[in-house]
């Protein structure tokens, strides 16, 4: 499916902080509000977090295309046996509320924020493994930073470090599990990571498709967590619900090709050749000429 780009994913809104140092692809916004709870018997003061939120992979304008009706699959032993589990409509108890977190002073804030924005700039301009360093400074001065957990998955996700990203991203989720940016690494980490692990072991992927779904219930445009839960689907044998998460990502995105391909793929091997050239047809017709390669032996493939 080719590396993650972060580029497109990186803060568009300004690190809090009073650090003069800009954010890439951000202006920066000056101090922070600091809304202090104060503290009382049951511990010390809290503060409301305000650390701006990622930019949310949403596609704003995507073009209108028409994906061919999904037509009716025969269950699979597999898909039978998941049917109960295997499902996007999880009772999910999300809570959307400002969290709060414990007193930071501004000393900790602006050196772990310096820290923060060398990773962004690093991510942005493609040098992941520079940016590791700084985001991993700025958990080390500040562990609360989940912005600098979330950069820091960023960049080893880009390098296909799965184990890595699982491992920061899982730090952000637990600070802030109210944001879909940070949900949708999570289950892309955890799918890889299961993925690896099902050479050996059963594949094990009802946590990725739980973090995917809180994702898309937090943020039902994230393209991306539409194409990984389609492919959790497929693999767990479900094929009409791949075939509508696989749908719904062109609807979302019509210039990914992955979602394409996959669609396609899945209905030729189930006997939908029709639909699968369709599938094909209308990806090399709205992917970038230069991406549509594959696309077009398909078409050929399935005449």
């Amino acid at each position: 499916m080719g590396r993650i780009s972060v580029v497109g994913l990186m803060i568009g809104a300004a690190v809090l902080g009073r650090s003069d140092e800009g954010v890439a692809g951000g202006a920066h916004a000056g101090p922070a509000v600091r809304v202090v709870a104060p503290g009382g018997a049951n511990g010390p003061a809290m503060e409301l977090d305000d650390l701006p939120p990622p930019q949310l992979e949403v596609e704003k304008h995507p073009a209108q295309v028409a994906v061919p009706a999904i037509p009716a699959f025969e269950a699979s032993a597999a898909g039978r046996a998941t049917s109960a589990s295997n499902r996007l409509e999880i009772d999910l108890d999300v809570d959307a509320r400002p969290a709060v977190r414990r007193f930071v002073d501004d000393t900790t804030l602006d050196a772990s924020v310096a820290h923060l924005n060398a990773c962004i700039r690093a991510n942005a301009a493609r040098q992941h493994e520079a940016a590791i360093p700084s985001c991993r400074a700025a958990t080390e001065v500040w562990p609360d930073n989940h912005l600098a957990w979330y950069a820091w998955a960023s960049a080893h996700l880009a390098r296909q470090e799965w184990s890595e990203a699982k491992t920061a991203v899982e730090r952000a989720v637990a600070l802030r599990p109210d944001r879909a940016m940070y949900q949708l690494y999570h289950g892309i980490a955890l799918y890889e990571v299961a993925r690896r692990r099902a050479r050996d072991l059963p594949l094990q992927l009802d946590a990725a498709r739980d973090a995917l779904a809180t994702a898309i219930k937090l943020e039902p445009g994230l393209w991306r967590a539409h194409y990984y839960l389609g492919r959790i689907h497929r693999d767990l044998g479900d094929a009409r619900r791949a075939a509508q998460q696989f749908s719904e990502t062109i609807r979302l995105h019509p210039g990914y090709r992955f979602a394409y391909i996959a669609l396609a793929e899945l209905y030729r091997a189930h006997g939908h050749i029709d639909q699968a050239r369709a599938v094909a047809m209308l990806g090399a017709t709205h992917v970038a000429a230069a991406e549509a390669t594959e696309l077009r032996q398909l078409v050929t493939e399935l005449r």
